[in-house]
């Protein structure tokens, strides 16, 4: 197939070589066709078929693509017309490869074509622990991870279809698979979040974002800071001289008869199934609310409320 590009070499060489392994998926692209491709800046897509010539007429790379993957299937036809307004200036998709085990390579750039044929410029790769990252061992440790160079190799092949391969980071919280292992415990507040105000979990997250710099060609990258709910209430508030106590239906020290600390925090466990075993090993002590034979135990905005009373008694 002969195709005539409108533009500069390099971005030619880019479309041929991603043109071609399309069209080896397709037996039925007739290889005397020519294909005409033309850049313009108007966000539209146009493509004109009139026997073995194609014309298309788009924006961006991935717009050429979804012109040509139309073009694939409409081949039968001896001529038509087509024209698409394009909506969005970026759209595309975040991919969560922090469940388990990781997509393989494979699996990415069959998304990142299917992305392509779809007209779509982004692709969001969600890791938590699952890349590569200078002094950090246990990243990916039993769940895989993807190297320094299986990342580039996936940056190259999503550029060549059009596709801007951002990375999606945690910087928070949602680390749990990180920071359970030996080591972690100087940045680690609760089990899954990260210890604010310490220059070894600021070093931590340096690390992180050097390593995306090295191996994303984008500008962007996504920083995940969301459902830090324990934010503080860990380790932090041990190193700042608070005692952290926990609840009970019955076993510890009945609260009424505590003697006060000032720098105190109180976690309260849900009705159903108490404080997580995740939580209870952060705890200095566990208290209870003395009550007689006929009540078994309190909702927890009452035990909260009798709790609190007693501590500032």
């Amino acid at each position: 197939m002969n195709i005539v590009f409108s533009s500069d070499k390099k971005e030619y060489n880019t479309i041929k070589k991603g043109t071609e392994i399309l069209l080896a998926e397709n037996d039925g692209f007739n290889q005397n066709i020519e294909l005409f491709v033309k850049s313009q800046d108007r966000p539209e897509i146009l493509i004109n078929k009139r026997k073995d010539q194609i014309h298309i007429i788009c924006r961006e790379i991935s717009h050429y693509y979804r012109a040509l993957n139309y073009a694939i299937h409409h081949m039968e036809e001896d001529e038509f017309q087509y024209q698409e307004h394009v909506c969005f200036e970026r759209n595309g998709l975040m991919l969560d490869c922090s469940r388990n085990a990781v997509f393989t390579v494979e699996k990415v750039k069959f998304l990142i074509k299917t992305l392509a044929k779809l007209g779509m410029n982004v692709l969001m790769l969600y890791t938590e622990d699952t890349y590569e990252v200078e002094g950090q061992p246990y990243f990916g440790a039993y769940r895989g991870k993807y190297t320094k160079d299986e990342i580039k190799e996936l940056d190259a092949y999503a550029s060549m279809f059009g596709v801007e391969l951002v990375p999606c980071i945690q910087t928070l919280a949602h680390l749990h698979n990180a920071l359970k292992w030996p080591g972690m415990d100087k940045i680690r507040d609760s089990a899954d979040i990260l210890q604010p105000e310490k220059k070894e979990t600021y070093q931590f997250i340096e690390k992180l974002l050097s390593s995306v710099k090295e191996n994303f060609s984008t500008n962007r990258v996504h920083l995940g800071m969301d459902e830090a709910v324990m934010l503080g209430l860990g380790n932090y508030l041990k190193e700042n001289g608070y005692s952290v106590y926990g609840t009970s239906v019955t076993n510890g020290t009945d609260i009424s008869t505590l003697k006060k600390n000032k720098k105190l925090a109180v976690v309260m466990g849900n009705e159903g199934q108490g404080i997580s075993k995740d939580i209870k090993k952060e705890l200095d002590k566990n208290v209870y609310i003395n009550m007689n034979d006929d009540c078994e135990s309190l909702n927890v905005a009452v035990a909260s409320s009798i709790i609190m009373y007693e501590m500032n008694k």
